[in-house]
């Protein structure tokens, strides 16, 4: 959820000072749209858990945050100001992002693989692409935070997601749809959080805060969003650590921090911004590891997706990114494998040595190390050179 307020913010910052947006990706006096601020309303709606949520009570909830928004930290829209004004709640693509960022902030609560769980009607609109959009968001942000691959993803998504990703026009149209797909498509081309931000606020013929918000949505549930890696050519620096400015967390001080205490709270699988690795391209070189078809139980495959902060004591760290589960250590990627399903559990192979392995350690006793620190008790009797 805090990925939609970062990739908002980061948007503001893109427009108005660019030079900023490239080095930190937002600063302290970012504002603040109704896409952003719709995260917030949805989190504060849906984390009540009251039961029997009627269409009408969920919009007085979410009008309430719409009311008073004169305030320096908030830009929103007078379009959007109608629209809360409004007694229908009509449809219109200038609310059809507020609509998906209140989807992909209820799929962070869905319990089951259907992703329905929790979903709340608040619009009162029969459209049809709005129906699409409440079988398709929620799913794939609750697919997203099990640690499913990208084309995973999109291949146990319904069928109707990849007929429009294939037929419709969706990079020049202006609807609900198609503002999901360009979000889908920022998200799918990068390689972690601050790249899905990058390719929505550079994306032509878009709301730019609009998609960077939704995109942020997105690529949080695969990447995580609390650091931002720089280029070598912005910063020397080698990451940013992201927080939600003071002057907002004063406006919803009990909203951040749930959103906050979330995100950290609610992991199932250690991302890739978690890790503090460089984002530079590296190569990899399969190699005969003693890991290669070790068999574990599900008890150590979870051990081994949850993962651990690094510490002194634990300097080998795990995480997992579109499949493969990579081995770190001091901002450096050592190596990187695969866990797949076996009959008697899990299989580790398709073990593989990056460019930055150290030439006088062998990659299987980092991993080894790694392991240990995970509590994985498979590999306690593996004896390594």
């Amino acid at each position: 959820m805090i990925g939609g307020i970062f990739g908002d913010l980061a948007a503001a910052t893109y427009q108005h000072r660019p030079e900023v947006f490239y080095k930190q990706l937002f600063d302290k006096e970012a504002t603040l749209s109704e896409y952003g601020l719709s995260v917030i309303a949805t989190y504060a709606l849906i984390s009540r858990r009251q039961p029997n949520l009627t269409p009408d009570i969920s919009r007085d909830l979410i009008n309430k945050y719409f009311k008073d928004i004169y305030h320096d930290q908030l830009c929103i829209s007078s379009q959007a100001q109608a629209w809360t004004c409004d007694n229908a709640f009509r449809y219109s693509y200038v609310t059809s992002g507020m609509l998906l960022n209140r989807l992909a902030t209820m799929g962070y609560f869905t319990d089951g693989r259907d992703g329905n769980s929790w979903i709340v009607a608040i619009d009162q609109s029969t459209d049809k692409e709005e129906g699409y959009a409440r079988m398709l968001l929620p799913q794939m942000i609750n697919l997203l935070r099990q640690g499913k691959t990208k084309d995973e993803v999109y291949k146990e998504l319904p069928d109707v997601f990849s007929m429009i990703r294939k037929s419709w026009n969706w990079k020049e149209q202006d609807t609900t749809l198609c503002l999901l797909m360009r979000a889908w498509d920022c998200f799918y081309n990068s390689f972690d959080f601050g790249s899905a931000i990058h390719n929505a606020v550079r994306y032509p013929n878009s709301n730019t805060r609009q998609l960077a918000s939704l995109t942020g949505l997105i690529a949080e549930a695969f990447y995580g969003c609390f650091y931002y890696f720089t280029k070598k050519r912005f910063q020397s620096d080698t990451h940013i650590v992201l927080d939600i400015p003071r002057k907002i967390k004063e406006l919803y001080p009990d909203e951040c921090s749930g959103i906050i205490d979330f995100y950290r709270s609610n992991k199932l699988f250690f991302p890739k911004n978690s890790a503090l690795t460089n984002v530079e391209r590296h190569t990899y070189t399969p190699i005969h590891s003693k890991f290669n078809s070790l068999v574990i139980g599900p008890s150590s495959y979870g051990k081994i997706k949850v993962a651990f902060y690094p510490d002194w004591d634990n300097r080998y760290g795990l995480y997992l990114d579109d499949g493969w589960f990579y081995c770190y250590r001091s901002f450096c990627v050592l190596g990187r494998f695969r866990i797949k399903p076996h009959l008697k559990g899990f299989m580790i192979c398709d073990v593989q040595q990056s460019e930055e392995k150290p030439k006088d350690w062998a990659f299987d006793k980092m991993l080894q190390l790694a392991f240990d620190s995970a509590n994985v008790s498979e590999i306690k009797n593996i004896e390594i050179e």
